[in-house]
């Protein structure tokens, strides 16, 4: 009788880890899902609308950048658009990872005996933590790139081609706290075709 019982419990720590596992997976490609199969499927049916509003976004933007490119990577480029982005993806992401580790929960890791509970407990904890850091990080990255195109473009200056050419002049400051004024330390002329949107760069001295 008790190797029954052992093969029984053995059985259902392993049942336990299958469905750990599934739904882990399953709630890392589609955030809700996992909620929405064995725990608040209020919660589940929300982020899975969530899930499927931002991929819609995401298709629209890419077939709109596709058809309208000119127009669309200058919405893109600006700073306002990216620090929205930026926002979005940060909230999205933390959120995204709280749903991961109450994916965790619900798979109680305890069912699946020491050793197993343990391991998945700490893949699952590490996927979702990575998942939150990419997305600060990104956010970050995007916010970073807004104020970038912000400050170097905000200048203003003709904003229509000329010659079917966009021209662009690049100062490099050398201005420090240990050093009055500001020179430019580097002066460049990107040239950007209208059509390709390919660029040449060019040195001038800056004497």
């Amino acid at each position: 009788m008790p190797d029954i019982a052992d093969a029984v419990e053995v059985k259902a720590q392993a049942s336990a880890t299958r469905r750990g596992i599934g739904l882990l997976l399953l709630g890392l490609i589609v955030p809700g899902s996992g909620q929405a199969l064995a725990g608040n499927r209020r919660l589940g049916r929300f982020a899975l609308k969530l899930w499927l509003l931002a991929l819609l976004v995401a298709l629209v933007a890419a077939v709109l950048t596709l058809i309208f490119r000119n127009t669309m990577i200058g919405w893109w480029a600006n700073p306002w658009v990216l620090r929205a982005v930026a926002i979005v993806t940060i909230a999205v992401g933390l959120f995204w990872g709280v749903l991961a580790l109450q994916t965790w929960w619900l798979a109680r890791p305890a069912a699946m005996g020491r050793r197993r509970g343990l391991i998945y407990s700490v893949i699952a904890i590490v996927l979702a933590v990575v998942l939150m850091a990419a997305s600060v990080f990104i956010g970050r990255s995007a916010w970073a790139a807004g104020g970038a195109l912000g400050n170097i473009f905000g200048a203003g200056g003709n904003t229509q081609s000329n010659a079917g050419r966009y021209n662009i002049l690049l100062l490099g400051s050398d201005a420090g706290p240990d050093r009055s004024g500001v020179r430019p330390d580097s002066i460049n002329v990107a040239s950007i075709s209208q059509q390709t949107g390919r660029t040449v760069l060019f040195g001038l001295p800056r004497n």
